[in-house]
């Protein structure tokens, strides 16, 4: 509109006010006069630009330049009674938004009552509540980025939209992530609540506003969430508080709007917006459970290149979270066999000046598991079990934690030993296991077996969270793997297994093959000389007709009626056993590798071919004698452990 038909309509105008003016007298108008034009002015639907040049004339001042004046930036909040040149920049930009004008001869630089009421205006007109008139963080973010509106189209849009004049469209739709149904809890910074997909067409937008509603129930903002934020993935682009002063009532729903920021989605490209908020430090639990979170109809609100407030979406969206408490009440821990807990095996205590102790024997291997808190384990109550007519016994335990001594502890019972560390405070980290090692010195040990076992239940241990709250454990760890302990004998130890097969003749009209394992097995003589007997002793090392000895797996299971008539076995004594009468006696201190072949054909007792299978061998046990004692010894802890397993063969 031109400024000459806009005066043309101010002088009628003015006459129906009955105020008669030329262009020499119009800088003699009251304040009121001046008032009444510009109102009229705005009925007509003139810009900011002809207001503003239109009042100079009236008034007498210089014409306003059309083109926009450089942002300021806003350092301060200003009120009533302010002063100073940033005042002067707010009532400016209050002109050039038509919202503000001042009287004639009133310089500009107090915030009075007329600059608070163009200021309440102009937050109402741009979303921002409670529109009371006071230049605060969201006003002065909003204002110094020079990205508002008042709804009237303009030629161009501040900020970095590359599209002026270009009118657009908007999409708002629900992001998948984050997910619905997440857990959120007390005290959590920035959780992701909702995510806002935001599809811009045929010009930039710029966004301005998220319209959040909370629900009808006060307690979301006062009791369970305290700060609300936009978040461009991990960049902040406006936050604010959740209280009294931001939330706002539209019937009984509670609504917020985050705005004072001015995000770009460009021309025809997609972006992703998520909203994110603060929980209270502490929630009752009344007040925990599922919240949903609502962005409603035209909840989002951007400004086009023509300056054309585009909104969106056009149903609701929304995300539900479920508000627990923090992770130290749920904290828990869980006791376990560790997998790296050793296989049964035999020790000799022929240490100490009786040669019947050895210190520091490992028993067993347990982890516990720390879960969503850091946990202290300040007490830790482990069993020994016992059996055997052996008179060795526990006298000291150990708990380790890898090469560090976490603590010590007597052995109390004889039947089943009880170590109590205790004030041992070790640290558990959340969500890591630590795995602990038991040890304990052996004392008073005869040429007869004694097994040990080791047990670690949870009510065992005592644990506490970081606020000093008992920690309930669950699970137990109680091993199988027993250490048999004598002051004197034989140890073994595998060095090697393996396994093969071969063709035979047929034999009762049957094709089949054999399979002929061989074990390598270390033996050393400790604390006395060791009686091993050969193939043709009464009491061989191993038998091939002694199931104790050797066991046939087929798909990893023992089956007993496997073996049959033409299975046999070999091994030789080497020259450091000396043999008399098919007995070899291997010396104290002395060791020997033994290898013994077990072949067996691939068809069972009564003639039947092996069913098609996968097939290994166990070395099961090992017979020997203890120099002085009657009777032979047999060694056993090695029964259907896979270590002590060959490989498998495919048979028949």
């Amino acid at each position: 509109m031109k400024i000459s038909k806009i005066v043309a309509g101010v002088a009628v105008g003015l006459l129906v006010l009955g105020v008669a003016v030329s262009p020499a007298s119009a800088a003699s108008l009251t304040a009121s006069q001046v008032s009444a034009i510009i109102g009229l002015l705005q009925s007509f639907g003139a810009d900011a630009a002809t207001i503003a040049n239109v009042n100079a004339s009236l008034t007498g001042g210089a014409p306003v330049a059309t083109t926009p004046a450089a942002s300021t930036t806003y350092t301060r909040d200003l009120t009533i009674g302010s002063t100073g040149a940033d005042v002067t920049a707010l009532q400016t930009f209050l002109e050039s938004k038509g919202m503000l004008v001042m009287p004639a001869g009133v310089a500009k630089g107090y915030f009075g009552a007329l600059t608070k009421s163009a200021l309440a205006a102009y937050q109402a007109a741009n979303g921002i509540a409670p529109a009371a008139g006071y230049f605060g963080p969201k006003t002065r973010a909003m204002v110094g980025a020079g990205t508002t509106t008042t709804g009237t189209p303009t030629t161009t849009v501040p900020g970095s939209i590359s599209t002026p004049g270009v009118e657009g469209t908007l999409t708002v739709t629900l992001n998948p992530t984050p997910s619905s149904g997440r857990t959120v809890r007390e005290a959590g910074k920035k959780e992701p609540i909702i995510g806002v997909k935001i599809e811009a067409k045929n010009s930039d937008l710029a966004v301005q506003r998220i319209k959040l509603s909370l629900g009808t129930v006060t307690t979301i903002y006062t009791k369970v969430f305290n700060r609300v934020y936009v978040l461009d993935g991990s960049t902040v682009l406006a936050e604010m508080p959740l209280d009294s002063s931001t939330v706002y009532e539209e019937g009984t729903t509670k609504y917020v709007n985050i705005t004072g920021f001015n995000f770009i989605v460009p021309k025809d490209s997609t972006k992703v917006l998520t909203v994110a908020m603060d929980l209270q430090s502490t929630i009752k639990v009344a007040d925990q459970g599922s919240k949903t979170i609502t962005i409603p109809v035209d909840g989002v609100r951007a400004i086009d290149g023509a300056g054309i407030d585009q909104k969106g979406p056009s149903s609701a969206i929304s995300r539900a979270v479920t508000v627990s408490g923090a992770l130290v009440d749920n904290a828990s821990a869980v006791v376990s066999i560790s997998p790296s807990n050793p296989d049964a095996r035999e020790v000799i205590a022929a240490e100490g000046s009786d040669e019947d102790e050895k210190d520091e024997v490992t028993l067993f291997m347990f982890n516990v598991k720390a879960e969503k808190d850091d946990l202290l384990l300040t007490d830790a109550v482990v069993g020994i079990t016992k059996s055997g007519a052996g008179t060795a016994d526990a006298s000291t335990a150990y708990l380790y934690d890898g090469s560090t001594l976490v603590g010590t502890a007597s052995v109390s019972d004889v039947a089943l030993g009880i170590a109590t560390f205790d004030n041992i405070d070790y640290s558990l980290p959340k969500d890591t296991t630590k795995t602990f090692t038991v040890k304990m010195d052996i004392r008073d040990a005869n040429a007869t077996a004694v097994s040990f076992g080791g047990i670690a239940s949870s009510t065992g241990l005592t644990i506490e969270n970081t606020q000093g709250s008992s920690v309930t454990p669950s699970g137990t760890a109680s091993s199988s793997e027993v250490v048999i302990v004598r002051n004197k004998g034989a140890e073994f130890s595998l060095v090697s297994k393996s396994i093969s097969k071969s063709a035979t003749a047929a034999q009762n009209n049957y094709s089949t093959t054999t399979a002929t394992a061989n074990f390598t097995v270390r033996v050393k003589a400790v604390g006395g000389d060791v009686h091993i007997g050969n193939t043709a002793s009464t009491y061989p090392l191993v038998n091939a007709n002694a199931a104790s000895h050797f066991k046939i797996y087929r798909n990893g299971a023992y089956d007993g009626t496997l073996n049959a008539n033409s299975t046999s076995t070999s091994y030789s004594l080497p020259s450091v056993i000396t043999v008399t009468s098919n007995n070899g006696v291997l010396s104290e201190g002395s060791e020997a590798d033994i290898t013994a072949s077990y072949t067996f054909e691939a068809r069972t007792p009564a003639g039947g071919a092996f069913t098609v299978g996968n097939y290994a061998v166990g070395l099961e046990g090992l017979s020997w004698y203890n120099a002085g004692a009657a009777g032979y010894a047999s060694s056993t802890f090695m029964a259907g452990k896979t270590s002590w397993r060959t490989s498998d063969v495919s048979l028949p």
